[in-house]
C-alpha cells in the first residue's frame, strides 16, 4: 500500500520537531529558545499559505477509517 498524504505529514512533522523537542528537554532556557524559533518559523512569509495548501491536499484525499 502506498503511503498517504497524512503519513507524509506525520513524517515531516517528526523530522522537523524531534530535534527541537530533544533540545527543549535539556533546560527551560533551551525550551524558550526552541519555542521562539518555532514561532518565528510559523510567522515567516508564505508559511500560512503553505500550511493551508497542505491541509487542503490532505483533506482532498482522506484515508478511509476502515482501511486500517
Amino acid at each position: 500500500m502506498a503511503p498517504s498524504a497524512s503519513h507524509h505529514v506525520v513524517a515531516l512533522a517528526l523530522v522537523l520537531l524531534v530535534p527541537h523537542l530533544a533540545g527543549a528537554a535539556s533546560s527551560p532556557a533551551t525550551a524558550a529558545h526552541v519555542a521562539e524559533d518555532l514561532l518565528g518559523a510559523a510567522r515567516a512569509p508564505g508559511f500560512a499559505a503553505w500550511m493551508r495548501g497542505l491541509r487542503r491536499r490532505i483533506h482532498r484525499h482522506p484515508e478511509p477509517a476502515s482501511a486500517k
